[in-house]
């Protein structure tokens, strides 16, 4: 699946920043309900929302109308994400799988919390660094593990993964 583009409004690091995305039309589409889970028979989609070695907590703002990616907020203050000498950010590529969904009503029988009501993480273990950029990335639907958080007793369960192929938007 290609073709997508971004639009960014407003400044960086501000409350107001927002990407929104287009489909091969121009049409604006969320990236948590319009672009599909698979991008072929073994490989699933990833909206990549902190790129490798950056900073800004960015999110897919699930509550705002086209789920437009955002950064996320705490106590009226923009998250970031924390260095780990000597490495600036993350490091990996961190994101979303689209139209997953981590249910807060289902209560996980091995740790007895719910879900945090996000689409499903994923980091993207790759050498490829995406720069300044919101992309895609097409990752092997062959997981190589994942493990759940507890998190203040909201369950969060995070995919790793190695992109077979990635695309700018």
């Amino acid at each position: 699946m290609s073709g997508f583009s971004s639009e960014e409004r407003a400044a960086p690091f501000t409350l107001e920043y927002r990407v929104f995305l287009k489909n091969e039309k121009g049409q604006y589409i969320s990236p948590f309900h319009d672009v599909p889970i698979y991008a072929d028979k073994d490989v699933f989609h990833m909206v990549v929302e902190v790129p490798r070695w950056s900073n800004a907590k960015m999110e897919i703002a699930t509550k705002d109308p086209l789920n437009p990616i955002k950064q996320d907020v705490k106590k009226g203050k923009l998250r970031y994400v924390a260095n780990l000498f000597p490495y600036k950010g993350y490091i990996w590529n961190y994101g979303a799988i689209p139209q997953t969904w981590e249910d807060p009503g289902h209560n996980d029988k091995h740790t007895g919390c719910c879900g945090d009501n996000d689409p499903i993480d994923v980091c993207e273990i790759g050498s490829k660094v995406m720069e300044s950029e919101i992309f895609f990335c097409r990752v092997n639907k062959i997981v190589m593990w994942y493990t759940k958080f507890i998190l203040q007793k909201i369950l969060l369960i995070k995919y790793m993964s190695i992109s077979k192929i990635m695309m700018s938007l």
